[in-house]
């Protein structure tokens, strides 16, 4: 088991995962809201977050939608990474004002 914190704007919720649980299945369990219109394959780009501790692999999806400075910084797609190791993430924080209350 891993643990993954998650902070997004002032908020922080940590969960406790199986080794290779995609972060998009574990931020789910947070209760916290991620964009991923193309179902979370990758293409769309909009499930960015940044690793801010332990190590997130970059797969093919996160260099098609980050510049070389940006992987180095920890950004990576929530949809296609995997929580291999105790990790902390920074959520981006999307624009809610378009969905319903």
């Amino acid at each position: 088991m891993v643990k993954v914190q998650f902070k997004y704007k002032t908020e922080t919720k940590t969960v406790e995962v199986a080794e290779h649980t995609k972060l998009a299945d574990a931020v789910r369990v947070t209760g916290f809201y991620t964009l991923m219109p193309c179902g979370g394959n990758g293409r769309c780009g909009k499930c960015k977050m940044k690793v801010l501790a332990g190590d997130v692999k970059i797969s093919n999806a996160d260099v098609t939608h980050f510049s070389k400075e940006e992987l180095a910084s920890g950004m990576r797609l929530l949809c296609t990474a995997e929580a291999l190791a105790d990790t902390e993430i920074e959520l981006s924080p999307t624009d809610e004002s378009k969905f319903a209350a």
